[in-house]
Parts: structure tokens; sequence; C-alpha cells
């Protein structure tokens, strides 16, 4: 049986999956993410884990950073597995580059607060 991960391992699993969206579209354009199915279907996977990972972070770590959208964070997991012929890649592509790197600080914030702690 695997262990139950804790909400701060969560909060890595985000900051990871942001750092793997950074890689993978390091140098790429909208064009490349909209036409290349692997690298559209690898960015879209590491969203899903972010939107899962963010359903498991307490109320309290979340409070502690309310600029984030924890609501529409986890909400995008919901529209890309089950609205996923209504997601517009424009959309997705904003999120990436204006909404992932606030996320991803405001988490890197949180996890210097916490660096072990089970919280």
């Amino acid at each position: 049986m695997v262990a139950k991960r804790t909400p701060v391992e969560r909060l890595r699993d985000i900051t990871q999956c942001i750092g793997k969206i950074g890689q993978f579209l390091e140098g790429r354009t909208f064009e490349d993410f909209t036409n290349d199915a692997m690298l559209h279907d690898a960015v879209v996977r590491n969203l899903e884990i972010i939107s899962e990972a963010s359903r498991h972070v307490t109320d309290a770590l979340k409070a502690e950073v309310p600029e984030v959208p924890w609501r529409k964070v986890a909400d995008m997991g919901n529209w890309l597995r089950h609205a996923y012929e209504k997601t517009e890649d424009a959309i997705l592509w904003e999120t990436i580059q204006a909404g992932l790197p606030a996320l991803d600080a405001a988490v890197k914030r949180l996890l210097a607060r916490y660096p072990s702690s089970p919280h």
C-alpha cells in the first residue's frame, strides 16, 4: 500500500509540474503547442496533476497565499478531463504564460515556510 502524500508533498508536485511545463515549452511558440500532439498532451497531463495536487492542499495552507485562485486551479482539471472537447488552447496558453509563474512563486513561498513539515 502506498503511503498517503502530505499537503507539502502535493505542493512539491505542483512546482515540479510547473517546472516540467516550463522545460517542455522553452523556446516553443503557441503554434508549436497547438500543432505538436505529444507536446500538447505532456503539458495538459502536467496541468491535470497540478489541479489534482491542489485539491489535497489544506485550507490552512491555501489561506496563507490567498492571491492564488485555488478553486480555479482545481476546476482546471475537471475541464481538461471532462470537457476536453471544449477546452481552448488559447486559454490554456494564457493560463500557462500568466497563471503558472504566479502559482509557482506562491507555492515556493509556502514550501520555504514548511520545508519538511507534514502540515
